[in-house]
């Protein structure tokens, strides 16, 4: 028995000497589909036990009927695949009397909004309207927001829609689901578009435990149209991101936006609005993601920061416009930090489109999105990729960036969400559209999953992939802020079990002042600290007795 010890010893020696320590095997993947169906865009890709859950609104290619004519009817394509990208299961849900869309106005990017809620329920948020107004007037005020809920193979087990927010005067308005979150406490925060007396504004509706309307409120900013996007909820409100299209401001520019984000307390009443300044010399759109740094600052991404061209006739005339993606950080005073420019020069916004980023536990920054390149520029593999940065932190500069493509004949790719799995990869999901675009034949436009390492590699030599510890399948991401705090803390979590994760919270003498289980289908918990006294706190977060992370926590 000892030897066999000894032996053991010798072997780990040998193997940290190496340099070749033992870690999980890590699958990669770079697949694309049809799903039977046509207009494929995959919004959302969650991770559990193994297995890859997809949704996707699409037109059913069965209700094809010839020449120019398709039967009215889309539906939502629930996926599961395996651990290498192959289908397992797929289910179509539809409804004769409505139409399930990712139609949105330019600058708002499809909804990511996919969740799980336990190991067999599946949630998804989007935008819904009426077969019957669509079929006559697909441009009138019709549209709606609805979740929907799914078991794990896809059968539907519960529907619900919500009508159009109030208006003042009128309630033709159109309400597009932008994002649907829940918060400490049980309840869903609902952020959508809507256009409500030829005014686009932020709506936010909460929602109690059972998606019953607690309450409804409307945010616009200096009387232009307001494009919501994001939303990111905090230990004493809400915060909303977006932008401002500053074309009815009487300068004449079409897509002229500034980046906006605005503050409510839970009540809904808006704390503040923060917004860049309108100049002509760097463009800014809209604002796709947000998170709060451990700093208490902000990191986003977002569309097309750039600069105007102009007409080459002399006339100061705009002729067009070129974006790059970016990334910024703001300080807690929302004072800008630095920015970081990402992607070729492009014409279009959507082109260089950063859509989604997370915060390492180092502090550095993994951001997911599009890439393009200048106008017909499209080179032999397309003129958009999919891309995954890496930035540091504290200053922004890019550490790595991924293009993916996909083979022999897609012309542009879009990345809609990107989640870290349990190897501590990252999956992507999107879409990518064909070299050569027929109407009225095969579909062109395929759902998109890529599935990298930790260094964005898809398994190749030249990538270079290096092991790592794999992230701890009980929770996926941790985050205590602010750290130190002069009054409360804000816990943030993603879990991949259904079994609650326990948190205590001790002073340095041992004395238990908070213990807890956190549920998992939450993913913020308050921590309620303003009386307690200066000084070094201990947390451990385990589940089942055993503890995989420990801190400090910091009070001033």
């Amino acid at each position: 028995m000892k030897k066999q010890i000894f032996h053991c010893f010798l072997l780990i020696v040998l193997l940290g000497t190496t340099g070749r320590w033992p870690v999980a095997a890590q699958q990669y993947f770079n697949k694309r589909y049809t799903l039977g169906t046509g207009g494929n865009v995959f919004t959302g890709a969650l991770q559990k036990n193994n297995k890859y859950y997809t949704v996707n609104i699409c037109n059913d290619s069965i209700n094809y009927i010839g020449g120019t004519s398709f039967k009215n009817v889309t539906g939502i394509k629930f996926s599961v695949f395996d651990s290498t990208g192959k289908i397992i299961s797929t289910k179509l849900y539809q409804r004769d009397d409505k139409i399930f869309t990712a139609i949105l106005p330019d600058g708002i990017t499809p909804s990511n909004n996919f969740r799980i809620l336990n190991d067999s329920i599946f949630l998804f948020a989007f935008t819904v309207m009426d077969t019957a107004y669509a079929a006559y007037s697909p441009g009138s005020h019709n549209f709606q927001s609805a979740i929907v809920e799914f078991d794990s193979i896809g059968n539907v087990v519960m529907y619900k829609e919500y009508d159009r927010p109030y208006c003042k005067t009128t309630d033709q308005t159109t309400q597009l689901m932008c994002d649907f979150k829940p918060d400490a406490y049980g309840n869903w925060l609902m952020l959508t578009l809507i256009e409500c007396n030829a005014q686009i504004v932020f709506n936010l509706r909460k929602l109690d435990k059972n998606f019953n309307e607690i309450w409804d409120k409307n945010f616009s900013v200096s009387g232009m149209q307001n494009l919501p996007q994001h939303l990111l909820i905090e230990p004493d409100g809400y915060t909303m991101t977006g932008g401002i299209n500053n074309a009815n401001a009487g300068l004449g520019y079409v897509n002229y936006y500034a980046s906006l984000i605005v503050k409510c307390d839970t009540a809904g009443t808006m704390l503040w609005h923060w917004q860049n300044t309108f100049d002509i010399t760097n463009l800014q759109y809209t604002i796709n993601d947000i998170i709060r740094t451990k700093d208490s600052g902000y990191i986003y991404c977002g569309s097309g920061r750039g600069n105007p061209l102009y007409a080459a006739d002399g006339s100061g005339h705009w002729s067009g416009i070129v974006v790059w993606g970016y990334v910024e950080k703001l300080d807690s005073n929302r004072k800008l930090v630095w920015q970081t420019k990402l992607g070729y020069v492009a014409a279009d916004p959507n082109q260089n489109e950063q859509t989604v980023l997370k915060e390492l536990t180092n502090g550095d920054i993994m951001v997911a999105g599009t890439l393009g390149k200048f106008f017909d520029d499209v080179g032999p593999k397309g003129n958009t990729k999919a891309a995954l940065t890496k930035l540091r932190g504290t200053d922004g500069t890019i550490l790595w960036q991924r293009l993916y493509d996909y083979h022999p004949d897609t012309l542009s790719g879009y990345i809609y969400d990107m989640r870290q799995t349990t190897d501590g990869g990252y999956i992507l999901a999107g879409y990518t559209m064909d070299e050569v675009v027929v109407p009225f034949t095969a579909p062109t436009q395929r759902g998109w999953l890529i599935k990298v390492d930790s260094n964005g590699c898809e398994g190749g030599a030249s990538c270079n992939p290096t092991a790592i510890i794999p992230v701890n399948p009980t929770a996926n991401y941790i985050n205590i802020y602010p750290n130190p705090s002069t009054s409360d803390y804000e816990l943030q979590y993603e879990v991949q079990n259904k079994e609650p994760l326990q948190l205590v919270i001790s002073d340095i003498t041992g004395r238990i002042l908070l213990q807890t289980n956190l549920p998992a289908q939450q993913n913020t918990y308050h921590i309620h600290a303003v009386n307690w006294a200066s000084g070094v706190y201990i947390y451990q977060l385990s589940r089942e007795g055993a503890i995989f992370k420990t801190g400090k926590l910091i009070k001033n």
